[in-house]
């Protein structure tokens, strides 16, 4: 799950193969895009574990949410990663694509039953008598009850019981998150002078974005929060 944030030969390159690789492998979905906050803790919730596989990165709002809902991480030795996962307790670090590809063959034996680790909590299904709406269901709930927030229903919408306080942060959720605009520019040579901007102040300005998409997220989850609070 992802999106290429600047639109260059190697990325895009990158994505081709990606794609391509997906469509090879049994059981693998690629989702390329941005989802809702809904639907990105579900991916959470319902994840064995989260690779962040980040190469230049100073912090990751992924793996703060990853830490929120308690799910295991493997997290490349870049930025301020390994900082900020410290407090994790379930973080893998590598340092090198060798040590990514062991750490995720680890994670999928662990997963799968072969290895010495099981679940942290009974997933209540046969795989042999998997129910998607039941296990979408389960995901959810589990995914409301961390969030200590809103249940939904089965087509993605919140419950009656907290569309009130959803309701109470339409506006600010409308404000959408603050991106860094891709550095391109039709004049000749702009958008490679602007590639080169974008790298040499990345380490100063995604910290700055990072924090403020997170303090918008706080006061949406406070006001959610307040509408659920019963009324005198």
């Amino acid at each position: 799950m992802g999106s290429v944030r600047l639109e260059e030969s190697d990325f895009l390159a990158h994505l081709s193969e990606l794609e391509r690789l997906a469509e090879g492998t049994p059981g693998v979905r690629l989702h390329t895009g941005y989802v809702s906050d809904e639907a990105f803790d579900r991916w959470i919730v319902a994840a064995d574990v989260l690779v962040l596989p980040y190469r230049h990165i100073w912090s990751s709002g992924v793996l703060e949410r990853a830490a929120l809902y308690d799910r295991p991480v493997i997290i490349t030795r870049v930025g301020g990663l390994e900082a900020q996962a410290a407090g994790h307790g379930r973080a893998t670090v590598v340092d090198s694509d060798a040590d990514l590809a062991d750490a995720m063959r680890v994670a999928a034996d662990e997963a799968l039953g072969t290895g010495t680790a099981g679940r942290d909590e009974p997933w209540p299904f046969e795989p042999s008598s998997i129910d998607r709406d039941a296990v979408m269901a389960e995901v959810r709930a589990r995914a409301a009850a961390s969030r200590g927030g809103i249940a939904a229903t089965s087509d993605g919408e919140p419950a009656a019981a907290g569309r009130q306080a959803r309701d109470a942060s339409v506006p600010l959720r409308r404000l959408g998150s603050l991106t860094i605009p891709a550095p391109v520019s039709g004049r000749p040579g702009a958008s490679i002078l602007k590639s080169v901007v974008r790298r040499l102040t990345a380490w100063e300005v995604d910290p700055i974005v990072h924090q403020v998409n997170r303090l918008q997220q706080a006061v949406i989850e406070a006001t959610e929060r307040l509408g659920n609070l019963p009324k005198e």
